[in-house]
């Protein structure tokens, strides 16, 4: 099974990876890949919190526009980057960039407040990705 370092370097190299082609990869019928899972989170949450989290660090550490950085992402278009990202935060990716880009460049994490999702999560995959 793959460890965190897999998974990150899998985002890192195709940042649009599905699940169902980590297991094809991987040469694993996705049944098995999904009994096989042992981790704290599912693998979709998992994946998920990983995006999240490096659509996070290019807004606070990329100047770049949205349209951008969601290319960069792989999302089919900067509008869906921007549903996503509000659906997951609660906020627009342009108001976290200029409401909380500075904490996040500075790790004043405590000041970063996500109405929809636990920055927990995004601390904890800091350290992966």
């Amino acid at each position: 099974m793959m460890n965190i370092e897999d998974w990150a370097q899998f985002i890192n190299k195709k940042p649009d990876i599905t699940i169902k082609r980590i297991a094809k990869d991987r040469k694993i019928p996705l049944p098995t890949f999904y009994a096989k899972w042992d981790g704290k989170y599912s693998p979709k949450k998992f994946l998920t919190i990983l995006r999240l989290t490096k659509a996070l660090k290019l807004l606070s550490f990329n100047h770049s526009k949205i349209k951008d950085i969601s290319w960069e992402l792989r999302f089919c278009d900067h509008f869906y980057f921007c549903k996503w990202f509000k659906k997951l935060t609660g906020i627009s990716p342009k108001r976290f960039q200029l409401k909380y880009g500075y904490y996040f460049r500075t790790a004043q994490y405590s000041k970063i407040k996500l109405k929809n999702f636990d920055i927990n999560l995004i601390l904890w995959a800091l350290k992966i990705i």
